[in-house]
């Protein structure tokens, strides 16, 4: 954003007053539609084993892929810290003494105070994460679904039909542009390295490639940072039904020649469950969103069904 300063005397009575910032144009990042790539594919088959008994089968298997894209992450301190407070001063564990961030611009600092009582200056920061370009997403779901089972006629004027039905919905998306909460608050203890740089205050977050942050200014992140920062984030979904059942249809009696009493019994069982799983940090909230815990859960159930065609009035 830019400071808006005020209005040009061609704005009339508003000639003069102060304008706000301009806002971030989200729009340059976004699609109208977002690009889907779609493969179906159906089978049906059916066999006569004898006069009375059919086999049939149905069999579908749907493909969806999408990758789109949406502006770089809006960041805030209070994403990353409960009380939203940046510390720009470090206490250095090998010497004892306070260092101030390098990164930080000296009026910045000056202006500063400390806001949570732990003897370090702090600020509040947002930040539009541009350094790491725009967030992206992939998604794929599969489908497949079978249908198997027999039908015919067991005796004049009465049908079957049993069948068994299985299917399942497989979700997968990757997700790009969020960062790793706790490897930002590390990046963000700063003290001197001996070599004339810097580096993080903790040796164990050094070892595991921590870099020092820069968060001030415009694409102020180094590409080592990004690197330590960044946290792609996954998420995996799987839906299952069965269903097996069976019903008989026919004819009991006619009231007239041509008014039979028609009936249909069945029975069906169904059972159905899923379960959705993010990636670690996404789960417990640590990538700077919401925390999703996994979830899972299946049920099943038995039903039993009759209808009844009987005619009452004939026109």
């Amino acid at each position: 954003a830019t400071n808006g300063g005020t209005a040009p005397a061609t704005c009339g009575a508003f000639a003069g007053q102060a304008i706000g910032p301009d806002g971030f144009n989200r729009s340059a990042y976004r699609l109208t539609v977002t690009p889907v790539e779609r493969f179906l594919i159906n089978a049906n088959a059916h066999y006569e084993i004898s006069d009375s008994i059919t086999a049939f089968v149905e069999a579908s298997f749907a493909s969806h892929n999408s990758v789109s894209n949406i502006e770089p992450f809006a960041s805030a301190t209070d994403d990353v810290y409960q009380d939203g407070a940046y510390p720009i001063e470090t206490l250095d564990p090998n010497t004892n003494m306070i260092v101030v961030n390098p990164y930080v611009p000296a009026a910045i600092y000056n202006d500063a105070s400390d806001t949570n009582g732990d003897g370090l200056r702090d600020i509040f920061i947002t930040k539009r994460l541009v350094d790491f370009g725009p967030r992206s997403s992939e998604a794929r779901r599969e489908t497949f679904r079978i249908v198997a089972g027999l039908e015919g006629e067991f005796t004049k004027g009465w049908n079957y039909e049993t069948y068994f039905n299985y299917g399942q919905t497989v979700t997968a998306q990757l997700g790009t542009g969020q960062y790793n909460v706790l490897n930002y608050r590390e990046a963000a203890k700063i003290i001197p390295d001996g070599n004339g740089g810097y580096m993080c205050a903790d040796p164990n977050a050094v070892a595991e490639g921590c870099v020092p942050a820069n968060v001030f200014g415009l694409n102020s992140l180094s590409p080592e940072a990004i690197n330590y920062l960044a946290a792609p984030s996954s998420f995996n979904a799987t839906v299952k039904q069965t269903v097996i059942g069976a019903n008989v249809s026919g004819e009991l009696f006619s009231i007239t020649p041509s008014a039979p009493v028609a009936v249909v019994v069945g029975t069906e069982y169904r059972r159905e469950s899923s379960t959705e799983r993010w990636d670690p940090l996404q789960t417990l909230g640590l990538n700077a969103s919401n925390a999703f815990p996994p979830t899972s859960g299946k049920f099943d159930l038995y039903e039993f069904y009759g209808e009844a065609l009987v005619p009452i009035i004939r026109e």
